[in-house]
């Protein structure tokens, strides 16, 4: 007994079908048989065809899923390093703040000696 996948393979190709069609078909087939038949082939057919364009449409879905990811990755990367630089950015300006702060109340408690 033929293989699931081969007998699909053989459905696909249309010279086959016209010759088993052709060799199955004698006088005593009647018209409602040959369109079950027919009808079969075509569903048979039509859902191969859905299938492949189902995967080709995942396939490429998955693809674009990754790219995106590896891209959501990378800008992730470039946002810590900016936070990173936002961060020795702001560290900086507390101490320049510190500092600053240092200097008013040295000057206050030298006015205030002096006065």
């Amino acid at each position: 007994m033929a293989q699931r996948s081969e007998i699909l393979r053989e459905w696909s190709n249309e010279e086959y079908l016209r010759e088993f069609i052709a060799e199955a078909r004698t006088q005593q087939t009647d018209d409602i048989s040959q369109a079950r038949v027919a009808s079969s082939i075509h569903l048979a057919q039509s859902m191969a065809r859905s299938a492949d364009l189902m995967a080709t449409t995942l396939n490429g879905l998955g693809e674009e899923i990754r790219d995106a990811l590896a891209t959501h990755g990378q800008e992730l990367s470039k946002a810590a390093v900016a936070a990173n630089q936002q961060a020795k950015g702001l560290k900086i300006a507390t101490w320049g703040l510190v500092l600053a702060t240092l200097a008013l109340a040295l000057t206050q408690i030298v006015r205030a000696i002096a006065a």
